[in-house]
């Protein structure tokens, strides 16, 4: 019999909250936000979310121009950004906020 998992960690690429050619959609955001609290309202499992930059500024979209140490920076903070964006979605709609 297998054993029952109680926590679970799920690692989001960066990508995922893009859309063409944008490297932010809140669309994304929204849809993402949708099948985590699904699974997580059809489960009783600790989920822990870790979610990247998707390589906005860092790797292969890095400009040679830019430096390396600068372009780190920046690709931290849309790690920072797509977190607060899926969670901002997550929040929305677990606890709508009256208009």
């Amino acid at each position: 019999m297998a054993e029952r998992v109680n926590r679970a960690i799920l690692k989001l690429s960066g990508e995922l909250f893009g859309k063409d050619s944008e490297p932010i959609s809140f669309d994304r955001y929204n849809i993402v936000a949708s099948q985590i609290l699904q699974i997580v309202a059809s489960t009783d499992v600790q989920m822990a979310i870790v979610v990247g930059g998707g390589n906005v500024f860092r790797g292969r979209d890095a400009n040679p121009n830019v430096d390396h140490t600068e372009a780190d920076a920046m690709g931290m903070l849309s790690t920072v950004i797509n977190g607060i964006g899926l969670r901002e979605a997550m929040v929305r709609m677990v606890l709508p906020i009256p208009v």
